[in-house]
């Protein structure tokens, strides 16, 4: 959905991968689903901000789980966005992001979109 719209998305299928991509890569936002097998997402992006500090992309939760309790978690773990699935609204707010921006253009990205953010 997100290459057909012409940006560059690499998928991985763990957090100790995603860690090792967004080392290797440094894109402007992560779309970070939260239930993956191992380290969940939450995790992932603790170690990532922990890792990377002010240099850390944008980190967007993306679950089915929307409930107070995983928001709250997702808050807690410094999530710059919570997007409960279905991702037709990841999708309207990857169109309104400039991934090639900084992290405050992406920030108002999501905002335009209507994207949550924490």
């Amino acid at each position: 959905m997100l290459q057909s719209r012409g940006y560059a998305v690499t998928e991985v299928t763990s957090g100790s991968r995603a860690i090792e991509c967004i080392r290797d890569n440094a894109p402007a936002i992560v779309l970070m689903d939260i239930n993956m097998p191992g380290m969940t997402g939450v995790e992932a992006a603790l170690e990532i901000t922990d890792l990377m500090g002010s240099d850390a992309p944008a980190i967007v939760a993306v679950t089915g789980d929307d409930t107070s309790q995983r928001r709250a978690e997702c808050e807690a773990a410094g999530f710059d966005g919570f997007i409960p699935k279905p991702v037709r609204v990841i999708e309207k707010a990857c169109r309104a992001i400039n991934v090639n921006g900084s992290l405050a253009s992406a920030r108002d990205g999501m905002r335009r979109a209507g994207v949550e953010l924490v």
